[in-house]
């Protein structure tokens, strides 16, 4: 029992700070050293900013849950799940992660953490964007339940899932209501044509 917890804190922690510093580089530190491309011509940034400002407060209080329920799961003994989910955790935190760059590197340029529209912006209906609207949070969510069931607690796999869910798919809104302000009926023949946010079929 002992052996397990401490491989679960090492796997968890571990994919924890490691997804964060992925995320960093190809989310945040890329989009601003790749040239091209000007800032927005309606930016709405006081908005968009306070989304981010929301987006980035739950990841936080989701990190927090997954470490407080891993621990009270494991001792309390309730809502613990089997030890050899956290390698199925593993598999669904890299996936996550490799869907979320691949989304980022299909957007190129016109990727950024806040909501904008670019001068030259169009639509982006290749790779992942064939198939949902935001692979890009497609991928966060997965990552997401990944890390959770890396802790082995169902608290934390039915919170993380709800909160990803609802924080992206606010966030999503947004975005969709500026693209269509700003592309007009390029985005909406794309909002047609590919119907789901996140999962095909699903939602």
């Amino acid at each position: 029992m002992i052996n397990e917890i401490g491989e679960t804190t090492e796997i968890f922690f571990g994919l924890l700070y490691g997804t964060l510093a992925v995320e960093l580089l190809f989310a945040y530190v890329l989009p601003k050293v790749r040239k091209g491309g000007k800032t927005g011509r309606r930016e709405r940034k006081s908005r968009e900013f306070k989304s981010f400002v929301t987006l980035i407060l739950s990841l936080y209080a989701i990190f927090f849950m997954d470490t407080f329920f891993m621990y009270f799961s494991y001792y309390s003994g309730f809502g613990e799940l089997p030890f050899p989910l956290t390698y199925l955790g593993v598999v669904l935190t890299l996936g996550g992660i490799g869907f979320r760059l691949w989304a980022i590197l299909t957007m190129g340029k016109f990727f950024s953490p806040v909501v904008t529209v670019l001068e030259d912006h169009r639509v982006v209906d290749s790779g992942p964007y064939v198939h949902v609207r935001h692979p890009a949070y497609s991928g966060s969510i997965i990552m997401l339940i990944g890390i959770a069931t890396t802790s082995r607690s169902i608290f934390s796999l039915v919170l993380s899932l709800i909160v990803s869910l609802l924080v992206y798919n606010h966030r999503a809104k947004l975005e969709e209501r500026l693209l269509v302000q700003e592309l007009g009926d390029e985005y909406i023949s794309y909002m047609h044509r590919v119907t789901k946010r996140f999962f095909p079929r699903i939602i």
